[in-house]
């Protein structure tokens, strides 16, 4: 009798094991997808300054191999002059500051793609009139090595101008303050090539 009971319990424990490492994977698995983000900062400026703003990947757990970014922003208020700084082995861009979108595209030449936190590229953007834009970003693509989507959360930004005043500094750029979404720590990645395109003409 006292073995059976035995048998029963071990029994029991076993089950009540196996079920919590299974949630444990279930959890860990949901956790590590959600977590990954596509984010860009905010920043504020005077009219003719300008600022530049990490265009960053957040918590990759899948290597990641290649992205297309849009962003679009308000062409009255915001104008993108530069991009670059990559992360990446290969990154190109295009911005259309007539139409308020620059198109940013980047991606791993070799076979091993990125994890952890991953920066884009540096945005350099001109305060180009006074007032309030969003900078909004449409993930395109994202893919890990075997060519395969990778879920991520876009985080898009503000860009402020004010007419004039303010206090000038910030993170790169010629002035203005700027707030970045905080960084975690990651494996030292690929080391950074210089990001090529032809940016349109900004208006006068």
């Amino acid at each position: 009798m006292k073995r059976e009971q035995r048998l029963e319990n071990r029994s029991q424990f076993v089950a009540i094991s196996i079920a919590a490492i299974v949630v444990s994977i279930l959890y860990m698995s949901t956790v590590s997808a959600a977590a990954t983000s596509v984010s860009i900062g905010s920043a504020t400026v005077n009219v003719g300054e300008s600022v530049t703003l990490p265009l960053m990947i957040e918590n990759a757990a899948e290597e990641i191999s290649c992205a297309t970014i849009v962003l679009s922003y308000n062409n009255a208020v915001a104008q993108v002059t530069f991009v670059d700084n990559s992360d990446f082995n290969a990154a190109v861009y295009n911005a259309d500051n007539a139409l308020g979108k620059t198109t940013i595209v980047v991606y791993q030449t070799g076979e091993s793609g990125l994890t952890g936190t991953i920066k884009i590229a540096d945005v350099t953007i001109k305060g180009a009139g006074s007032g309030s834009s969003s900078l909004n970003l449409d993930r395109e693509t994202l893919k890990n090595n075997a060519g395969v989507p990778v879920s991520a959360d876009a985080v898009s930004g503000s860009f402020t101008v004010k007419s004039s005043g303010g206090s000038s500094g910030g993170n790169g750029g010629s002035g203005g303050s700027v707030t970045t979404p905080t960084p975690s720590p990651s494996p030292s990645p690929t080391p950074s090539p210089n990001v090529t395109g032809t940016p349109s003409p900004s208006p006068s």
